[in-house]
Formats: C-alpha cells, structure tokens, sequence
C-alpha cells in the first residue's frame, strides 16, 4: 500500500521544475502591484488649487441662494461665467462710410468688433448689398448702442433706374393683301380639287446569293454571306480545323458565339460538296491527343484508353458502344472521326 501511494505521489524533474516556476510567478503576480505602486514617483498634491475651487463653489453657492430668496438682486453671477474672460470693451469711432464700399481697415478703426466685420465682409462677397441704413442692424452680432452711434455717419447713394430705354415698341400690325371673301373663295376651290396620295415606296434590299462550301471556303468565302462577319468566319474556320472537317451543314451551329437565329438565315447559303475529314486512330492515340478534339472530353479519352489497355486493341470503331463512358449520341457524333487502322 505504500509503495502504491508513494509511486502515485511521486513527480518527475520537468514535473517539479513546472511546479516550481508556476509558484515563483503567482507569487511575482501578486507583488507586483505592491511594488510598481512603492517604485513610482510620488507627487504632492496642490491643496491650494483644490481650495480655490472649493471657496469659488460656496461662494457661487451664497449668491444663488441669494437671488432664489430675492430675485431682483442684481448680484447673482454662476460659476461659469466668472471662469470667462471679460470681453474687451467697444469704443466706436464715427466716420463717413458706404458700407457697400467700405474696407475691412476702416471699419476696425472705427472700433467694430472682428466677427461682425467679418459676417459684413461674408454678405458683401456672396453679391448681398445695404439698401438702407437699419440693414444693419440685421448683420449678425451688430448691437443696438453701436448703430445708434454709426447711423449719422452712414452714406448709402440711391440709384434709381433709368426706364425710359426699356419702353416696350408697339407691335407691328399685320397687314392682310386679301379679304375675308377672297381667301374663302380660294380655299374652297382648293378643296374641290384633291391631289392623290403618294405612298412611300418600300426598298426592298436584295442580297445577292451566295453558295458556300463548308469544307473548303476561306474566311473571305464565308464573309460573302450576309451576317457572317469576319469574328464569325475566323472562328468557323478555327472550329472546322479542331474537328478535322465537316461532316455536316448542321455543325455550323456549333460554333461558339453564333446564334440561333443567324443560323437559320445562311443555312440555305451552306454547301457539303466535299466530307472528307481527318480521323484519329483509336488504337494507337493518346489521351491528349484524344481529348484534342472538341466531341472528347479527358474522362471519355482516359476510358477509351483504358478500356483498349485492358481488353486489347479494337477491332473495330462500332466496338467502343462497349465502353460504357461512350453513349449512343456521342458515339453518333465520333464515328466520322474514328478510325482503327
């Protein structure tokens, strides 16, 4: 029994390095707010600042109760605004001035304060303009005392517009050649006799037509067909040679890009005189050449050489129906292109 508890006791080295390391940093962890706070700098606090603030606060505290108790008292003033320095008193000089014209240098040796020449300035620039002296007293800032001062001083001229230019000429009487009955006269003759309609006449556009051998016509060929471009007719030459040729007009339609209803107009322009086409030789073709061709995917060339890699070379074309991966309209679609030999 105490060779069992003492075995289940027992720790290793690395057991009791990590034991003691674990213990070395609580104990650091729980000292180390102790230390940081004895190793810091320690500053005297300023009792004299925190007093003023205290004797401002029951001072403003005296005087509201004071003006609760007796409003009319003139003496209340808050804490906020006795932090605020007084504004700097107004002394205006009277002088002559158009406050149309007038320059920013004037007006500050007149003694106006900057923001309200600085609002006149602002109203003046967006085109406004002072037709009488009480606008001023609608620029923002401006007060009652430093207009009564300035209104002697202001000068704004009246200009009145001259009208007479601008008279308009009576209108210019029309002058009839014929009478009432003349005109009737003419207009009812007019009516008797009527002019046949002429109908506009339909241009009908004639194509001229064009036979197209699909096999064996270049680009230019193929672009004589009306709606075959020069894209198109690149691309059906590119297709016709990863095919190895046509084996049939209905094969245009394959073409990447070409709708439908393009097809159907030059279908009667498409010719098979010739439908020679190159073959791949399935016994000894490789799975890329294979899959070169636009009909084979990699899956269908892979099992095609696998399947002759497993049961032998094929006798015949008819003999990959066998191959499961090949259905019956793909092996419709290859069979022109395949061959054993």
């Amino acid at each position: 029994m105490n060779e069992y508890f003492k075995e289940s006791v027992r720790f290793t080295r690395s057991e009791r390095r990590g034991m003691i390391g674990l213990v070395f940093l609580s104990v650091l962890m729980l000292a180390l707010p102790r230390i940081i706070y004895v190793c810091s700098p320690k500053s005297s606090p300023d009792y004299e600042l925190f007093q003023s603030e205290i004797n401002l606060w029951e001072l403003g505290r005296k005087e509201k109760v004071e003006y609760e108790k007796n409003p009319k008292s003139k003496g209340y003033v808050s804490n906020r605004s006795r932090r605020k320095q007084p504004r700097k008193e107004v002394v205006i000089k009277g002088a002559k001035f158009n406050p149309n014209t007038v320059s920013k240098e004037e007006l500050l040796e007149m003694g106006l304060p900057d923001y309200v020449i600085k609002t006149m300035m602002n109203f003046r620039n967006k085109g406004g303009k002072f037709y009488q002296k009480e606008d001023l007293l609608k620029v923002y800032g401006m007060k009652t005392e430093w207009y009564d001062e300035l209104e002697s001083f202001i000068h704004i001229p009246h200009v009145r517009k001259d009208y007479s230019k601008q008279k308009k000429e009576p209108k210019e009487q029309r002058v009839y050649s014929k009478t009432k009955d003349e005109t009737k006269e003419k207009y009812s003759k007019a009516s008797s006799v009527r002019m046949p309609m002429r109908k506009p006449r339909k241009t009908e556009w004639k194509y001229p037509v064009v036979e197209v051998d699909v096999n064996t016509s270049d680009a230019a060929g193929f672009e004589r067909i009306y709606g075959i471009g020069p894209t198109y007719a690149k691309r059906i030459i590119k297709y016709r040679e990863s095919l190895g040729g046509f084996t049939g007009v209905h094969q245009i339609a394959e073409v990447y890009g070409l709708p439908d209803s393009t097809f159907q107009k030059i279908r009667k322009h498409l010719l098979l005189e010739s439908g020679e086409v190159s073959r791949i030789n399935i016994n000894s073709a490789t799975t890329d050449e294979l899959k070169s061709h636009p009909y084979i995917r990699w899956k269908v060339a892979n099992a095609i050489v696998k399947y002759r890699e497993t049961h032998g070379i094929y006798p015949s074309v008819e003999a990959l129906q066998d191959n499961y991966a090949i259905s019956d309209s793909l092996y419709l679609k290859l069979a022109p292109y395949l061959t054993v030999e």
